[in-house]
């Protein structure tokens, strides 16, 4: 690009010509430091988050491996969660992660899921709370803007008059890249192998493991891999 250059004006009376040269010279130097300082800035900004909260979810918004991955695993977390415990975050989660062909059947399905399952339902209106993870998980492929990921993924549960507990299974999702965003084209939570199961872990000890040892240690704790309170 060509730069426009002016001769300079006549320095006003009471002003010598080396003060304007001085004063030019900081305006370059103010000019450089803050060209530096932008490249610096965007050296810093790095590549783009994979996950962008649209309404409170979310979702993936990076086409890449690691970008379904991430996807997958923050979807899989909320549909556990709001399943049963807060079924308009889960048709949130459906709405704004979905294909439009699915969305019909998962909610439907999802409200047979707590229907068949009053113990939980009644652990959840009495207090009860839970917290899902991703132990691990495995990009099964990832090629013409779709991708399949299996997870393990783990729920441990607690609340009055219940201890806590955990369950494990393995999880499918797979996903189609569209308008930006990554969209569950099919999600199933319980494949017929059994995930693996820690049975006990070293530390376990039966004077911390009473629902209200849970509460109060893991107070202000959000779920992992989308920040929101813990059930």
């Amino acid at each position: 690009m060509s730069a426009a250059y002016h001769r300079p004006a006549e320095p006003p009376r009471g002003t010598s010509r080396a003060q304007c040269a001085l004063a030019a010279t900081v305006v370059l130097v103010l000019i450089a430091a803050g060209f530096i300082a932008g490249r610096a800035g965007a050296a810093r900004s790095g590549p783009a988050a994979p996950i962008a909260e649209v309404d409170g979810i979310p979702i993936g918004v990076v086409a890449s491996r690691a970008g379904a991955l991430a996807a997958a695993d923050s979807y899989l977390i909320v549909d556990q969660q709001a399943i049963e415990q807060d079924p308009g975050r889960l048709q949130t989660l459906v709405r704004e992660a979905f294909a439009a062909a699915i969305q019909h059947d998962v909610l439907e399905q999802a409200a047979a899921v707590r229907a068949q399952d009053p113990r939980g339902m009644a652990l959840w209106a009495s207090g009860g709370r839970s917290a899902t993870m991703i132990g691990a998980h495995r990009v099964d492929f990832y090629r013409d803007g779709a991708a399949q990921v299996t997870s393990w993924v783990g729920t441990i549960f607690w609340g009055p008059g219940q201890p806590p507990k955990q369950a494990w299974d393995l999880a499918r999702t797979q996903l189609r890249w569209t308008d930006g965003r990554w969209l569950v084209t099919s999600m199933v939570t319980r494949l017929p192998t059994p995930g693996p199961v820690p049975a006990s872990t070293p530390q376990a000890d039966p004077r911390d493991d009473t629902a209200g040892d849970f509460d109060n240690a893991l107070a202000g704790f959000g779920a992992l891999g989308t920040g929101a309170p813990l059930g």
